[in-house]
């Protein structure tokens, strides 16, 4: 009992330095200052450094009372410890108020101390030696009992290979000074290496023996830093042909997708009965599913319309050739039950502002035609398109009654949003909304007060969503390239990826090969999942199926890449497996994979076989 009792000790301590992690200084991250980040994305991996709203901060020094707050944070114990701190107070004179409950609670669980009887040192920075020896007491050597001392710790870690010499000569440099995250990161990642006090494991193998770190943490790990696998195999913890296989080829709950777009849909939808449109639905979900997909993203309402009877919408013109055409079934009960019957999921894929792209009449039913025609400036026409207006309240509503209606009728797994939103950089079509805004107090700029347009819907969406199931989740798919999001299309995602209350998932379309001149697959990919700082937000990744056999006219030296290729989306996920918040993929689109052209089918067919062997 007596040792499960230090264990405990020494692993709160050891937890407590690595939560500085969740420090909320609001100081940004240099980057180009950080020497150790891939050892800071291998403990995020194992849930020991998850950074903050502004990344890892690496360049940046903490302090013993965010560490406090923190900890107790991780131990789930807020409310406990504000409940108790009347009644049981720490006795030290320098604990600001916003943590004193957390240092009280950790104080009477004997999970942390002070420098002196009635200082905690909740302001002082931790230097090299006060960490390290924290991280040797992890290992089991003790101070008192003379293992080691403050004036030697950096040696004694040297000495049983905890650091090496160019590493040893960096920390003493940094002595008795406040010591940066990116030295904590690297000191934290080579201590899961060294062995236990007296035993034959390391500290990774002994926290994952007493189930600190779990089995999917560790393949999390294992996926994107080849030493920490290796490790792993070595000491038998992971078997190299099984384990370690599954490592590489698989992660648990991971979304594979393919978008059903309105294109697949309308060629399947004409002159066909109920029971001829099931049977299309299920060949398809069928092909899906046997190649090892979990999930469909299906276009219910791809023009402002719907495939499903709606009361908001008229029935979608792709549906008959003509808008408001009841065809006196639901395809979206058919498609949700025909899903569900092979183990798939769906999701019902909107687009919320679109509603013509082409000279499609609307049907006089649409509540878009009465809006284009009031003067209203609820519905836009540009060019030979015609849109809802972001900035309408009524719009807002409309869409976000549309999608309630959706959750409420049918048993959908989430609502997905595509990569349309304000149709046009030109700013004179919503002029006058913007003045009248500016009248009513408002400070944003145009484009500023465009993208706060969009939040609003989406934080609705989201809120809507989640009031009648938490379950159902909401993603969107943005185009892949950041900077255009927020200048083109108006819709800040670093906002939704490091605030709640916006999405569950983030989808990129991330349509360029590895070899791209300017947007190389792993480098694009790479920025996604650094912009997620809301670690309750999934990373998908789209993938440009549509591409295969074609030339990439703009990807410069990798025009010719997805020509005569048979495994670059296989190579895809994989190397997107190694992202940290990486959760899924969605492969735009069926019929590039299902109904390609006869020219390039060998070669699609082959980018199937190996797209299987990947999911396997």
């Amino acid at each position: 009992m007596g040792k499960i009792k230090i264990f405990i000790r020494n692993f709160m301590i050891f937890t407590l330095l690595l939560s500085l992690s969740f420090s909320s200084i609001s100081l940004s991250y240099a980057s180009n200052q950080a020497t150790y980040v891939k050892n800071a994305e291998s403990l995020k991996a194992l849930g020991l450094f998850l950074g903050t709203d502004k990344g890892f901060e690496l360049d940046r020094k903490s302090t013993r009372a965010e560490a406090a707050a923190m900890l107790v944070r991780l131990l789930g114990a807020e409310k406990t410890a504000a409940e108790e701190y009347k009644s049981k107070p720490h006795p030290f004179a320098d604990v600001p108020a916003w943590a004193s409950p957390a240092v009280s609670y950790l104080y009477n669980k004997g999970l942390t101390f002070g420098i002196s009887g009635n200082l905690y040192g909740a302001k002082d920075e931790i230097t090299p030696e006060q960490y390290m020896t924290f991280l040797l007491r992890a290992l089991g050597y003790s101070d008192r009992d003379g293992d080691f001392h403050l004036n030697n710790v950096l040696d004694f870690a040297h000495h049983i290979g905890m650091i090496n010499d160019s590493e040893l000569s960096l920390l003493k440099a940094k002595e008795k000074t406040g010591v940066l995250r990116d030295y904590i990161v690297m000191m934290s990642y080579n201590c899961l290496f060294t062995k236990m006090k007296n035993e034959n494991k390391s500290l990774l193998i002994h926290l994952a023996e007493k189930g600190v770190i779990s089995n999917n943490k560790l393949k999390a790990a294992a996926r994107i830093d080849s030493q920490l696998k290796q490790l792993l195999m070595e000491e038998a913890y992971l078997d190299e042909n099984n384990e370690g296989n599954k490592i590489e080829n698989s992660i648990e709950g991971e979304v594979r997708g393919v978008w059903i777009s309105y294109l697949e849909l309308q060629n399947i939808f004409p002159n066909k009965t109920e029971a001829q449109f099931k049977e299309s639905i299920r060949k398809m979900f069928r092909n899906i599913k046997d190649a090892g997909l979990n999930t469909v993203f299906v276009q219910v309402r791809p023009f402002g319309d719907a495939i499903y009877p709606s009361s908001y919408f008229p029935w979608s013109y792709i549906i008959s050739g003509t808008e408001g055409v009841n065809p006196y079934y639901d395809p979206l009960e058919i498609m949700v039950n025909e899903a569900h019957l092979q183990g798939l999921k769906i999701e019902a894929w909107i687009n919320p502002y679109r509603i013509r792209n082409n000279n499609k009449p609307l049907s006089a039913d649409n509540k878009a035609l009465e809006w284009l025609n009031d003067g209203s400036n609820r519905v836009i026409k540009i060019n030979s398109g015609i849109y809802y207006n972001p900035a309408s309240k009524d719009v807002q509503n409309l869409i976000v009654k549309g999608i309630e209606e959706i959750i409420q009728n049918y048993d959908v797994d989430g609502i997905h949003f595509d990569d349309y939103f304000y149709p046009t950089t030109d700013m004179s079509f919503d002029a006058a909304d913007y003045q009248k805004y500016l009248q009513e107090g408002g400070y944003l700029s145009q484009a500023g007060w465009r993208r706060e347009n969009v939040n609003q819907l989406v934080r609705e969406v989201y809120k809507t969503i989640k009031a009648y199931d938490p379950d159902i989740k909401f993603g969107i798919s943005p185009q892949g390239i950041i900077s255009r999001n927020y200048n083109n299309q108006y819709i800040d995602v670093e906002k939704w990826l490091s605030n709640s209350g916006y999405i569950d998932y983030i989808c990129p379309q991330v349509y360029f090969g590895f070899n791209h001149s300017n947007y190389p697959y792993d480098k694009v990919v790479q920025e996604w999942n650094q912009l997620i700082k809301n670690s309750d937000v999934d990373l998908y990744i789209g993938l440009a199926a549509y591409k295969l056999g074609q030339e990439d006219a703009w990807a410069g030296n990798g025009k010719n890449e997805w020509i005569g290729t048979s495994d670059i989306l296989s190579r895809m996920i994989e190397e997107g497996r190694k992202s940290s918040n990486y959760k899924g993929f969605i492969l735009f689109r069926y019929d590039s994979l299902w109904n390609p052209s006869q020219s390039i089918k060998d070669q699609v067919d082959a980018e199937r076989i190996h797209l299987i062997n990947c999911l396997d």
